[in-house]
This record gives structure tokens, C-alpha cells and sequence, in this order.
């Protein structure tokens, strides 16, 4: 008889604490979400993304030394962007399931901004929201964020090769931020508002992969060396 050895699982994120993510994400921004999951995951949680990149508050006291490459500001706090090619091919854990909370928050919010903004604006006399096709994409966009959440909550690992929830959630917030951006018209793919909120989420993304390759004609540009 052949003794398979256990195939040891992944550790995977306390429901609770992505809740707190998603919910300060949606509420305030990327950065106290990222501060809140650095907090409940503990310093020792591995924060670089495959690629050797680590995205995180500007501020954070833990932040990787040197310059960031890239970065990216909000009211609610700054994020950097830094590369260091000795965490290539990171094991992603549980801080990659906090992204995607994250990753859910920021696009709620993002549908909610989108929401208000076509209640706001009137083409030929009729409010852009109350148009039928609209009203379509919203509804489209809602379902996704519902799928991505239901999905999220299974806690299933992300980097557990038989799971596919996690893929799957991912999947579904590409869907609901392209659809979303759509409805932003321009405004949605400017560096400003709605459009950086956006570019938070396709940096996240980019940083912490959890899906086979992304969806084309996405928004932003890639993470660059």
C-alpha cells in the first residue's frame, strides 16, 4: 500500500477580518483597508506578490525601505509601490484573501459613486440611471459584487490549486469594475476620482494575482519593473 503524505493546506483568512477590510475600503479607501489587514494578520504576514512587489500605505511603519516606484494618493492615505526582486514568487497566504476583500470594497464603492453620479445627470429630459440599459449594467455590476462576496466568504485558500473560489471571486470583480467604468463614460479612466479609486483596485490585482491572466482592455497598466 502507498502512504501519500497530507498536502498541506493554506492558511486562510478569518472571515471577520476581511469583513473589517471590505468594509473600511468601501467607506474610507485603500490605505485603512491595507492598515487594518496588516493589523490583523500580524507583521509576520507575507505581504509580497509573486512578482516581487508589495503595495502598501505610504505611512505604514513597516513599509519596505527605499524609494517606492510607483505611488498613488487619497484623501484617506498615500499607497506606495515597491519591488525587490529577493521576494519573487512569494507564496501569497492569507494576505492575498484580504486583498480580494479589499479589492470588493473598492469596487462597491465604486459602483455606489457610479450610482450617484448618473442620478445626477439628465440626457433628453430623463435621468441616466432610470434608462432602461442603465439600469441593466448596474443591476450586472451589483450581481458580480454579490458573486465575489458569497465566493469570499466560503473562505476557501487562494493558493489551494483545487480551490476555485477564489479565481472565481477575482473573475467576478473584474466583471463588475469594467462594467462600472463603462458607466463612468471618460471620466472613469482619468487619473482623479473614480478613476484612481480604479487604478487602486487594478494595482491590487496586478500585485497580488489570483486568476489566470486578467481580462483584456483593462484599465490601468501593468505593475512595471
Amino acid at each position: 500500500m502507498t502512504v501519500r503524505p497530507l498536502r498541506q493546506q493554506a492558511p486562510v483568512l478569518d472571515t471577520a477580518l476581511g469583513l473589517r477590510c471590505r468594509a473600511l475600503a468601501r467607506a474610507v479607501g485603500p490605505a485603512p483597508a491595507l492598515a487594518e489587514l496588516r493589523a490583523g494578520l500580524g507583521p509576520d504576514a507575507v505581504a509580497w506578490g509573486p512578482g516581487g512587489h508589495a503595495l502598501l500605505p505610504l505611512d505604514a511603519a513597516d513599509a519596505p525601505g527605499g524609494a517606492p516606484v510607483a505611488t498613488l494618493g487619497f484623501a484617506s492615505g498615500d499607497l506606495g509601490v515597491w519591488r525587490d526582486e529577493r521576494h519573487r514568487d512569494a507564496a501569497c497566504g492569507p494576505w492575498t484573501a484580504g486583498v480580494l476583500w479589499i479589492r470588493l470594497g473598492l469596487t462597491e464603492q465604486l459602483l455606489r459613486t457610479a450610482a450617484d453620479h448618473l442620478a445626477g445627470r439628465r440626457v433628453g429630459g430623463e435621468v441616466l440611471a432610470d434608462i432602461s440599459s442603465v439600469r441593466t449594467m448596474l443591476g450586472e455590476a451589483a450581481a458580480d459584487l454579490v458573486e465575489a462576496r458569497l465566493l469570499l466568504a466560503d473562505g476557501t485558500a487562494p493558493d489551494d490549486p483545487d480551490a476555485l473560489a477564489a479565481p472565481r471571486a477575482a473573475d467576478a470583480l473584474v466583471r463588475a469594475q469594467r462594467t462600472v467604468l463603462r458607466l463612468f463614460g471618460a471620466a472613469g479612466y482619468l487619473d482623479a476620482g473614480p478613476g484612481r479609486l480604479a487604478r487602486a483596485v487594478d494595482l491590487l490585482a496586478d500585485v497580488h494575482p489570483v486568476a489566470a491572466e486578467p481580462a483584456t482592455g483593462r484599465h490601468a497598466t501593468e505593475v512595471s519593473p
